[in-house]
């Protein structure tokens, strides 16, 4: 009797000490070897947590290897991604929905990754993002460069990339053809003009082109007002030209794009040369 009572606390002392040598998981210990994927998790848990009505988020595990960390806030699960020292993305998942609302705390989560610095999101893709989400979501979207993805209770928001964005943009300069652009011979009065027609070699309705050039410490436009369908070709516009004669000396600053789309509404494309970016509204 007495060996088994023995045995008995020798097994629950074994216990104890396993018990007792057990680490809880943290953030700091799972991305030991990842401070940099660390302190930006960090500062998004902090910046999510000023939000309003977001719930303190609660570590509960996480891989340094693969940048990924999970939290519970509430009745909302989050998990923060990073890579190429950035948040790549964040999902969200609504562990208290009943039928077909949201807890507070998955919508107040939502709010909240939506303002993250993290995003830089503009007033605009913001919206679209909202919109997108209380349209109930169903297929990935990609709203000019952001791919978003809500499905069964689950909000992913992938961070803007270079590749995303380029699919995003609804047309692109390489997409108008100038036919035949050229400077004609200067005219009586010694003025040269340069001329060409605009090809629409895009899917895209396009209802006006404005193309801004600088020479001579001057800009000028060439622009069209026809309504250009896919594969159309423009009447001759012309505008002035460089005194040079040389297509060449003009340089492009901007274009600018109007395109009217299937439901009527109208989108604005912008290109800065200088910098090859594009924004539209």
């Amino acid at each position: 009797m007495k060996k088994v009572v023995r045995l008995f606390l020798v097994s629950l002392l074994v216990l104890g000490l396993s018990a007792c040598g057990e680490k809880k998981a943290t953030l700091e210990s799972d991305f030991e070897d990842h401070k940099s994927a660390r302190t930006l998790i960090e500062d998004t848990v902090k910046e999510l947590q000023k939000q309003d009505d977001v719930k303190e988020l609660v570590y509960k595990s996480g891989d340094g290897d693969k940048g990924k960390a999970s939290f519970n806030s509430g009745k909302s699960f989050i998990e923060i991604y990073v890579k190429d020292n950035k948040v790549s993305k964040i999902s969200l998942t609504d562990k208290g929905k009943s039928d077909s609302n949201y807890s507070d705390d998955y919508i107040a989560a939502v709010n909240g990754s939506l303002k993250l610095s993290c995003f830089k999101l503009s007033t605009s893709n913001h919206n679209a993002i909202i919109k997108y989400f209380n349209n109930g979501g169903g297929e990935e979207e990609n709203i000019n460069g952001y791919i978003v993805l809500l499905k069964d209770g689950k909000l992913t928001i992938n961070n803007v990339t270079d590749e995303a964005l380029s699919k995003a943009i609804p047309i692109t300069i390489d997409q108008i053809e100038l036919v035949d652009f050229k400077c004609l011979p200067p005219n009586s009065i010694g003025t040269v003009y340069m001329q060409t027609q605009f090809k629409n070699n895009s899917t895209k309705t396009i209802t006006s082109i404005s193309y801004k050039y600088q020479f001579e410490n001057d800009t000028h436009y060439l622009t069209c007002y026809d309504t250009l369908l896919p594969g159309d070709v423009s009447a001759v516009e012309d505008t002035f030209g460089p005194n040079s004669g040389n297509i060449a000396d003009a340089q492009l600053l901007k274009v600018s794009l109007s395109l009217r789309n299937e439901d009527g509404s109208t989108t604005y494309v912008d290109y800065d040369s200088k910098t090859k970016e594009y924004s539209w509204w």
